[in-house]
């Protein structure tokens, strides 16, 4: 889908992975982005500029204004592989990189070193009078 927010050919120029991500769909207007990947294939990556219903921890709402990028990847693993045995690990995984390019982003704008993690979820932005969260990941899971 084409966007004046989203540039696809530039995301999939800069993409480092084999799998995750190779297949995005972006959508301008998204109830939820968890629900869209939950029915696409493994690795695809769901991103949405605006999220009218999205989920946070503990079935909180999370909604996003136009223009946020909120996203969503589909991993598929077997439960007795090394990830599969260790999901709690998958927040921190996908974590740290949102962090870094965040902070590679926008680190003119935003500052260095001003974008930073609260354990294990929250991506923090580090403002003079405390911490304003920008986003967070959050895991969800299902037998197949």
């Amino acid at each position: 889908m084409a966007s004046q927010i989203f540039n696809q050919e530039l995301f999939q120029i800069g993409l480092k992975t084999r799998e995750i991500g190779r297949r995005c769909l972006y959508f301008d207007k998204v109830p939820t982005t968890i629900d869209v990947a939950a029915k696409e294939k493994h690795g695809t990556l769901v991103i949405a500029g605006e999220q009218t219903n999205g989920r946070g921890q503990r079935n909180n709402q999370w909604i996003s204004p136009q223009g946020c990028a909120m996203g969503s990847v589909k991993l598929e693993c077997p439960k007795s592989g090394p990830l599969g045995e260790r999901v709690c690990f998958l927040q921190r995984i996908m974590a740290l990189p949102a962090v870094w390019t965040l902070e590679k982003i926008d680190g003119s704008k935003m500052g260095r070193d001003k974008v930073g993690l609260k354990w294990p979820y929250d991506i923090i932005y580090g403002v003079p009078n405390g911490n304003q969260k920008l986003g967070g990941v959050l895991v969800m899971t299902q037998d197949k």
